[in-house]
């Protein structure tokens, strides 16, 4: 039997990868006093779910190291937390600080502050700084968690910095149980083990899939494009071609549009959970029990198309990042909105998407504006900034998502098609996106670039348009811009059923199930609480959003039904869906303390009852409220004509508030509708936005 090391590996193993790493060391530089920086994750088998890290620096220079954990996580724009809803912040994970020197000697290890640890590295030639996650998380979040068979290494939550160090190279070494693979966006050496990264943004931007795994690959246009699934969970079965062959279109579709491949490789990173992240040479995308075009097909488009929007093209203080506070800037509409008006577009011109899907998709968009009151009131440039202060009340996504489209019907109507969106996409991305390309790094954007640069490149100004609808949040004429392609969108009223604001959570395994108050409406309709919904209305429900969207699709007053799987048996439910009341308008925050709401909106019974702006609620009819999730669900079953006692913190005073409970406003309800008679114009604006292509 072959000798083994504490993580799992052989000793001849470890001997092969230090030779590596010296190699690899050798070549990096020529001067042998160069300061070099080698990571390590080690993953014990059969040990408690823990990682193991550490940060050798060679060469330190410095009589004092500081080893720094990052505040936030580029795509994230919050501070770190342990996982997707928790309230604890990630670096209180981590534990056990150590320092050896190149002697094997324990240096002093000083916490100096939240987040930083100070070493004393005099006369040292290499410091090992070491320490360990004891909570890298559950394979239900897709950002970091290590299973039995499997785990994810999110650079944020486990990579620390070394003060003044982060533009150095690095390399990483992954020591592994037995059987273990490695998928990741890090740049490969000869050894499967080994990888390296050109500096420290690009270290923790490259998340990295460990264990078993299955994995595809394919080239366009000469780069290698590789697909990993995590396969230590439970994974459904899948088609795999069809599944391959919408990852191929989303890739040529994108790259075909800016005529550029940004990277050296990219990796596609299929995990448990949901949601994606991306990243510069990767992406991960949370829905291993889900692997099939249908749905996928979304978030891949979505992430993938951030490799060239977000990534290279971003606001100019999101690059080179300071990791140690929060970084508001005006324009995530931009980074994550118009990324996703660019999502069912590429579908549609990938052939993944019919026409009608895209227009419904697009229409959906707009309901959902037009549903929000908040769309009134916070502009996209606010809801950019006030993600840093949880005090986004209207969806960036959702703003730059239908706000994309009009700026793009009005540069192809008022250019006689001659420019697009896509040609303003392509010139920013060359003048502003070299950030990591060039050298020296091209700079980002600032928000006032934009409607200047599509003035100076297609002679088109949209000034009013940037004034009334990014800067301020004045009404939309849809139907003005959507002319341009022969569109147009009516919109009708319907009052919204209390079905609309379910909660949900999801348990062991993975399955989405309903969160119900005993007595609330969804209670009074037949649910109960931890019901798994398979079906509605004789539609199957996917997934947690494929269940909020059947919820939401019902009308008050009309009549459901559900098919549930309750404590292991299948159960059907019949009944008809109360009216939502106002509690529905608010938005909700965690906070210690309490649950901090949003806006109140003026004129309504919540207002009148004395609720006021960013009021904290501590309490409900002299119920102690824990989370928003909680609070959702106990205000959403109230009976219109009730009164509901606040408890709530104001600033440094305490009151109390009595709000009569009423209706909720209605819905917006509407399909985009293609006119008869089309112009010739009208049918090369949508020829062209099929295609991406101009008349020029």
């Amino acid at each position: 039997m072959a000798l083994r090391s504490a993580g799992g590996i052989s000793m001849i193993r470890l001997a092969q990868v230090a030779l590596a790493l010296s190699v690899l060391l050798t070549s990096a530089a020529a001067d042998p006093g160069q300061t070099h920086l080698i990571y390590t994750a080690t993953v014990k088998p059969g040990g408690p779910r823990h990682l193991h890290l550490s940060i050798e620096v060679r060469n330190p220079r410095h009589e004092t190291l500081t080893f720094i954990v990052p505040h936030w996580a580029p795509g994230a724009y919050r501070e770190l937390t342990v996982g997707a809803r928790s309230r604890t912040v990630a670096w209180k994970q981590l534990s056990g600080f150590k320092a050896v020197d190149d002697k094997g000697k324990q240096r002093k290890v000083r916490a100096d502050g939240d987040r930083r640890w100070q070493v004393d590295a005099k006369g040292a030639t290499t410091i090992t700084f070491t320490y360990t996650n004891t909570e890298p998380g559950r394979p239900s979040n897709n950002r970091s968690y290590l299973g039995s068979g499997s785990g994810l290494i999110d650079g944020p939550r486990n990579w620390v910095y070394v003060e003044g160090m982060k533009d150095l190279p690095v390399h990483v070494h992954f020591d592994l149980p037995d059987g273990w693979e490695v998928g990741s966006g890090l740049d490969p050496t000869f050894d499967p083990m080994v990888f390296s990264a050109k500096d420290y943004d690009r270290l923790i931007d490259c998340p990295t899939l460990v264990g078993k795994m299955r994995s595809w690959s394919f080239l366009y246009r000469g780069v290698p494009h590789r697909i990993v699934v995590d396969d230590g969970q439970r994974v459904a079965r899948f088609d795999v071609e069809p599944f391959l062959d919408m990852v191929k279109r989303v890739v040529k579709v994108y790259v075909d549009m800016f005529d550029d491949v940004p990277y050296d490789h990219y990796t596609f990173i299929f995990t448990p959970g949901g949601g994606g992240l991306e990243h510069l040479t990767s992406t991960t995308i949370g829905g291993v029990r889900r692997l099939t075009p249908r749905g996928l097909m979304g978030v891949t488009a979505h992430e993938f198309f951030h490799a060239w929007n977000v990534k290279r093209l971003r606001p100019l203080r999101l690059g080179p990042f300071d990791y140690t506070g929060p970084q508001p800037v005006d324009d995530l509409w931009i980074c994550e909105g118009l990324t996703s008006y660019y999502t069912p577009l590429g579908l549609w011109r990938a052939g993944l998407y019919q026409d009608e899907e895209f227009l419904q998709s697009q229409a959906g968009g707009i309901r959902s504006w037009e549903s929000n009151p908040a769309h009134l009131v916070q502009s996209p440039q606010e809801s950019s900034r006030g993600v840093w202060t949880n005090d986004t009340r209207i969806s960036y996504y959702l703003q730059g998502q239908v706000l994309g489209m009009m700026i793009d019907l009005a540069i192809r109507d008022e250019s006689d098609n001659k420019y697009s969106l896509d040609d303003v996409m392509r010139h920013m991305y060359r003048k502003h996106g070299g950030y990591y390309r060039h050298h020296p790094p091209r700079p980002g954007f600032k928000s006032e670039d934009w409607p200047r640069e599509i003035k100076a490149l297609t002679g088109v100004d949209l000034k009013d348009f940037w004034d009334a609808h990014i800067r301020e949040s004045q009404p939309v004429d849809w139907n003005r811009y959507l002319a341009a392609a022969g569109w147009k969108l009516e919109l009708e009223t319907k009052k919204a059923s209390a079905l609309a604001a379910a909660q949900t959570r999801r348990v062991e395994g993975g399955d989405t199930v309903l969160e119900v108050q005993r007595g609330g409406a969804l209670f009074r309709a037949g649910f109960r609480d931890g019901d798994r919904v398979k079906a509605f209305n004789g539609a199957e429900v996917r997934g947690r959003f494929g269940l909020r969207r059947s919820l939401r699709a019902v009308d008050a007053g009309a009549s459901f039904v559900a098919d549930v799987i309750r404590s292991g048996k299948s159960v059907k439910v019949k009944g008809k869906a109360e009216a939502a009341n106002e509690f529905g308008l608010l938005d909700y925050t965690d906070v210690p303390g309490g649950v901090r709401v949003g806006e109140v909106p003026r004129g309504t019974a919540l207002y009148g009852g004395g609720l006021r702006d960013k009021d904290v609620v501590t309490a409900v009819d002299g119920k102690s409220v824990g989370t928003r999730g909680e609070l959702r669900a106990r205000l959403a079953g109230r009976s219109v004509g009730e009164t509901a006692t606040f408890s709530v913190k104001r600033g440094n005073d305490a009151a109390t508030c009595a709000v009569k409970v009423q209706p909720a406003e209605s819905r917006k309800v509407g399909r985009m509708q293609v006119l008869k008679g089309v112009t010739s114009k009208q049918e090369r604006v949508r020829r062209g936005m099929k295609a991406g292509t101009t008349d020029r």
